[in-house]
């Protein structure tokens, strides 16, 4: 219960407040100013301030003012100043007066759910779904990253005739690369669709789609996934709805399919052959693979295919994530470690596509990869590298998944928080988005996206090279997984390495360690394998 004590003798405690509604929690204590300051969130999107004297006189403040309070303090000069969920920094003259906030280049709030990038901007969904996949109230909406500026889509930044009103719970998201549309996947409130161009906002629901109400939810739209293919059709997991997997076309038409036995699927990928593959979270879980066979609208051809733990290398049937890397396998996060599907256009013969769980090296014993962590995300760099997320941290995997990289954790780095919840690579950019449960955060990495063929301009950053410089010289625009040789003027090797995807770093130093001399070298690339 929250009930607030108050003892002058250490002995003696008397109640000066107690939750009779039983709809209020005690967030934080807070004495640095002339008053004892109790904040207390009422309800998931409301908060309010006590301030009480020696006497044990209170004063309600801070209504209208807060939503999602996280801490306050009182000044010198007797201001408030409130610090909350959501992105702003708010404050009040007095403990009763009105509220000025302040805000920042950044996004709305903390939450994350799922992050998707798109030649260098970034697409986040605050959330709205529980790991069990109840619902969990959430206004924060969408945050959108573009040239260095933060936008926040939601009902309260963005209502009445917006399109949002009364949305919520975004838990998805995505840019379709074909159409330029943005997607949100509600879970709740069904989809919606942004114009960048125009910030025009279309709402999708059982009204006017293919989306169906949840089975025994019938008012709730839930939407756990989405994905593209290579056509632009846009692919919908509709969870618990009688027919899960729905798609939205390029040309504006809806189908829905039925999942056999199960209803509850969540994130949805499509790999390299246009098989979609499904995270199961009902009737004993796993992995549901579906192939339209090219007839989106002819249901008599369609085939599906159950992968659980009693008919492949699955150790469990609690899946969390799916990942499609650059060679096309599908990776498969589970609650027992990850399992690689090399399967191609072979996903549904059952005797060639079982799943391989790659063995490692642990403390000079032999194990399965990761078979102690919960693998919640999975995602691939520009060198095909494997980033897995986890409870404990994050896992860079060689392309194979056989030798560790780098392992960040929050107490080796600068990592908010262990439990990662998604990663997102841009292939423009280089960076890894990570989602952790205390917020949202990049890094750098050594890889770019690489194309086919050499970028019609080759270059080095930094260039010149000054000669206190110490630190990675990139060498970005190359073919995927190019060789790529540095020589000095008279031809004479200094530096061999192979690309990461679209780049390759030099240290500066040549094949003994020893840093190179000042002057002008040059740079041969030939094609990747």
């Amino acid at each position: 219960e929250d009930i607030l004590y108050k003892s002058k003798d250490g002995v003696t405690f008397n109640v000066i407040y107690e939750d009779q509604l039983n709809n209020q929690s005690i967030k934080y204590l807070s004495a640095e100013g002339a008053k004892l300051m109790v904040g207390i969130r009422e309800d998931p999107f409301k908060s309010f301030t006590l301030f009480y004297d020696e006497n044990d006189t209170s004063i309600k403040g801070g209504e209208g003012c807060i939503n999602r309070t996280l801490f306050g303090i009182e000044d010198e000069q007797g201001r408030v100043w409130y610090s909350d969920e959501w992105y702003t920094i708010r404050h009040t003259d007095t403990y009763i007066s009105g509220c000025s906030m302040e805000t920042y280049n950044s996004p709305f709030a903390a939450n994350v759910s799922d992050i998707n990038t798109h030649k260098g901007n970034a697409y986040i969904a605050s959330g709205g779904a529980t790991e069990s996949y109840n619902y969990d109230a959430n206004n924060g909406g969408i945050y959108i990253y573009k040239e260095g500026a933060w936008d926040n889509i939601n009902v309260l930044n963005n209502p009445g005739e917006s399109g949002l009103s009364g949305l919520s719970n975004f838990f998805r998201v995505v840019k379709n690369p074909v159409t330029e549309k943005v997607y949100f996947g509600s879970f709740g409130f069904g989809l919606v669709e942004y114009d960048e161009e125009t910030k025009e906002l279309t709402r999708y629901n059982t009204d006017n789609s293919k989306l169906q109400g949840a089975q025994g939810d019938l008012g709730n739209t839930r939407i756990t996934g989405l994905a593209t293919d290579n056509q632009g059709n846009l692919w919908i997991t509709n969870h618990a709805a009688e027919k899960p997997l729905v798609v939205y076309t390029i040309d504006g038409l809806w189908q829905k399919y039925e999942i056999p036995q199960n209803q509850f699927v969540a994130n949805v990928k499509v790999d390299q052959q246009g098989y979609k593959w499904m995270v199961l979270t009902g009737s004993g879980g796993g992995v549901m693979v579906f192939d339209d066979n090219g007839t989106l609208a002819d249901p008599l051809d369609d085939r599906t295919r159950l992968i659980n733990s009693g008919n492949s290398e699955l150790p469990t049937n609690t899946v969390r994530t799916l990942e499609v890397d650059k060679d096309g396998n599908v990776w498969v996060g589970t609650s027992e470690g990850a399992v690689v599907f090399e399967c191609g256009a072979s996903a549904f013969d059952l005797d060639v596509c079982r799943g391989v769980r790659r063995k490692v090296v642990v403390g000079g014993n032999v194990a399965f990869l990761l078979e102690t962590e919960d693998v919640y995300a999975i995602e691939t760099d520009g060198g095909n590298r494997k980033w897995f997320g986890s409870r404990n941290g994050i896992f860079v995997q060689s392309p194979d998944g056989e030798d560790q990289v780098i392992r960040y954790t929050s107490e080796n780095s600068s990592l908010y928080d262990n439990t990662i919840i998604d990663l997102e690579f841009d292939e423009q950019t280089g960076v890894m988005w990570i989602a952790s449960n205390k917020g949202l955060q990049s890094i750098k990495t050594e890889t770019l996206g690489a194309e086919e063929k050499h970028a019609s301009e080759v270059y080095t950053y930094p260039n010149p090279v000054r000669p206190d410089y110490i630190g990675p010289i990139a060498i970005k625009g190359l073919v995927n997984n190019a060789n790529v040789k540095i020589t000095d003027m008279n031809g004479r090797l200094v530096y061999e390495t192979t690309a990461l995807g679209g780049q390759a770093i030099w240290d500066g130093n040549d094949y003994s360690g020893r840093r190179a001399d000042t002057g002008v070298y040059l740079v041969f690339s030939s094609g990747g394998p």
